[in-house]
């Protein structure tokens, strides 16, 4: 009985302990994986930013109320309109108002399940942390 019931307990542990491990996580692929709200840290030589927040929306619109990944203005128009977009391992950011229009883009270095890497030319990095 005794022997039965070790058997059971070790068993019961067993099972216990396997549904405590987290299963690895495969990212989605980066169009996917970046939709909803991110904290952000920019990188340039030694220097960090203070995070800040940004949001990618499906509609292929984002808010980056500090204006850290791209924005501004021409002629003193204030460029509002923000819109981004995937391709060949770019992420590519247009803000705009009427006809006026800047773009940026950045290389994806990473695409993890709950971080983003993207490289401006060579200059610097932002890491992108999937906000909970």
């Amino acid at each position: 009985m005794k022997k039965s019931l070790l058997f059971l307990f070790l068993v019961f542990a067993l099972v216990a302990c396997n549904k405590d491990k987290e299963e690895e996580c495969i990212p989605p692929a980066v169009e996917k994986n970046i939709l909803g709200a991110w904290s952000g840290i920019a990188k340039v030589d030694d220097l960090t930013s203070d995070p800040f927040d940004v949001t990618f929306n499906e509609d292929g619109t984002y808010a980056d109320p500090e204006e850290l990944l791209l924005g501004g203005e021409i002629n003193d128009i204030v460029l509002t309109d923000r819109t981004w977009k995937i391709e060949a391992n770019r992420l590519i950011l247009r803000v705009s108002k009427g006809f006026n229009a800047l773009s940026l883009e950045y290389i994806i270095k990473e695409n993890s399940c709950d971080k983003i890497v993207i490289q401006y030319l060579d200059l610097g990095t932002v890491e992108l942390r999937k906000k909970q």
